[in-house]
């Protein structure tokens, strides 16, 4: 997020180079935005309006900054010689005494390695603003296996509450050491980007990222995890443009999940989203994990031939489908053990790149969706429990 000062700023911006958006804390003085990171009790109201509508209210730093908060050393456009003075600024200090490499560890050890929400919300209540916020994740682990999806052990982005009113919210509290020194800021921005992962839920943040982030921090982030809402497949091409390499050149784990509205999971075609997945890979020779939670029936369609028993509700295997490059379709063989995210073992030792996709639902593994509506016989479209009827 901004390394100069926690600002929201999500309108359009005549520099890339001046936004205000920071996942540590989202406001600032003189800002109209809300500070809901270092005071988690601050309470958002859901947005009640389109936010679309409100996208020019969204404060932004000034352009040119008054100042930049990265000390020199520290700064893309250094001199060696600026790098070499860094040294004899601090040898006073016993924080500073410590080698480089013990400090990253620490700071490490106390604000890296968690999975960090990062939003961003119109309030159109009594007083309509844009709430700007950072809190840790507590539906997930980092230290947890395995991909998010149905009869995972793991709930996927669909059933998240961790900003619910009636969600014990955790600051991620690293605001004070951030304002210590310019010298704790420089040393602690990178890791607070690029040794978490990231979770960005609110389509205003992800589709205002650029003018919200400096590009400096985005190139930081190594893991993301995003939803984005997708009725059809041409809303899938701004989301290949807001993931592209040049704006995540170091992106090494990427988790989406796609939402779509009900009755509207036809307008995925398999084609269209295998092409952007399978872009996206190509391009990053280095990338660890690369899934994508499907709406259920988009995911069934695709899947349920390798997944499901013929003739039968019961499933033969994970909800999960493995994608190589070359477009085929592999499903975990039992009695392989769950190798995600790696391809499946019985590819053998060089199965080639590829992807997974996951069933974004938290329905059990016995609830089959029932497609077909004939309300004058009262049968309507909705799950069932299938595994409940074959026992009956």
């Amino acid at each position: 997020m901004a390394p100069s000062s926690p600002v929201t700023d999500d309108s359009p911006c005549a520099s890339p180079e001046s936004p205000g958006y920071s996942i540590a804390s989202p406001g600032s003085p003189g800002s109209p935005v809300l500070a809901t990171v270092e005071s988690p009790t601050s309470l958002v109201v859901e947005p009640l309006a389109d936010w679309r509508d409100h996208v020019h209210n969204i404060p932004r730093l000034p352009s040119p900054r008054p100042r930049a908060l990265t000390p020199n050393g520290f700064r893309e456009s250094d001199t060696n010689d600026q790098q070499r003075q860094i040294p004899t600024l601090l040898q006073n200090c016993s924080w500073f005494k410590i080698p480089p490499h013990l400090r990253r560890d620490i700071l490490r050890l106390a604000f890296g390695d968690r999975r960090l929400h990062m939003g961003l919300k119109f309030d159109a209540s009594l007083s309509p603003s844009w709430h700007s916020s950072g809190i840790v994740c507590n539906r997930v682990s980092p230290e947890e296996e395995g991909p998010m999806t149905r009869g995972s052990l793991k709930d996927g982005p669909w059933v998240d509450e961790c900003d619910s009113p009636d969600q014990d919210t955790e600051s991620i509290g690293i605001m004070g050491w951030l304002l210590s020194c310019r010298q704790n800021y420089a040393e602690t921005i990178d890791i607070l980007y690029s040794m978490n992962t990231i979770l960005i839920y609110d389509e205003a943040l992800l589709t205002h990222l650029t003018q919200l982030i400096l590009p400096r921090r985005l190139a930081l982030v190594t893991s993301l995890e995003i939803t984005w809402p997708a009725n059809t497949t041409d809303e899938l091409d701004p989301l290949v443009h807001r993931l592209s390499l040049p704006q995540f050149p170091n992106l090494k784990r990427l988790y989406i999940s796609l939402q779509a509205h009900e009755g509207c999971e036809a307008g995925l075609n398999h084609g269209s989203i295998t092409s952007f997945l399978a872009e996206f890979v190509r391009n990053r020779s280095d990338i660890i994990e690369c899934a994508v939670a499907l709406p259920f029936r988009s995911f069934e369609s695709i899947a349920h031939h390798l997944i499901q028993v013929d003739s039968s509700w019961e499933r033969k295997t994970y909800s999960q489908i493995w994608s190589s490059l070359d477009g085929s379709l592999h499903a975990v063989r039992l009695p392989y053990v769950d190798s995600y995210p790696k391809p499946p073992f019985q590819l053998g030792p060089n199965p080639g790149a590829g992807y997974w996709l996951l069933e974004g639902t938290a329905a059990p593994l016995t609830w089959r969706w029932r497609s077909n509506s004939h309300e004058w016989t009262g049968l309507f479209a909705g799950w069932e429990d299938w595994g409940e009827n074959a026992e009956n």
